[in-house]
């Protein structure tokens, strides 16, 4: 099964990976890795690499991360830039994590990156539409 780590600033990961659970259940194979205020890029890719030894990810790990260019992306980028069997998607969202819980047995570690991001794109928008 492909891991998932859901990594932001604050408890805003945490709290993502709550409101899935409230849907979905307990997420198996699901880590929140937290960027607090003072952290550096070693920390966080130490929490990193902590998340993702907790999960069983033979089959690729997708992180889903909040913002392009902060911390948590560029301590990704740092830890798992030159793994094959690894996908950074950033600006995650509630959407986004649906998708890769539904999907990540679905196929290849790049067609769910791609259908994860499609489908993002759709669920953002203006009510009414």
């Amino acid at each position: 099964m492909i891991g998932i780590i859901i990594a932001g600033h604050k408890e805003m990961a945490v709290a993502l990976k709550a409101a899935a659970e409230m849907i979905y259940g307990e997420l198996d194979q699901v880590e929140a890795v937290s960027f607090e205020h003072g952290e550096g890029l070693e920390e966080v890719k130490a929490k990193l690499q902590a998340a993702e030894d907790k999960l069983e990810s033979d089959d690729g790990l997708l992180v889903l991360l909040d913002l392009f260019g902060g911390t948590p992306m560029n301590a990704s980028a740092m830890t798992y830039g030159a793994r094959e069997d690894v996908r950074l998607l950033v600006g995650v969202n509630l959407p986004m994590i649906f998708e890769a819980v539904e999907k990540r047995s679905t196929g290849s570690l790049d067609e769910i990156q791609d259908t994860i991001l499609e489908n993002a794109k759709r669920a953002i928008g203006k009510f009414p539409r």
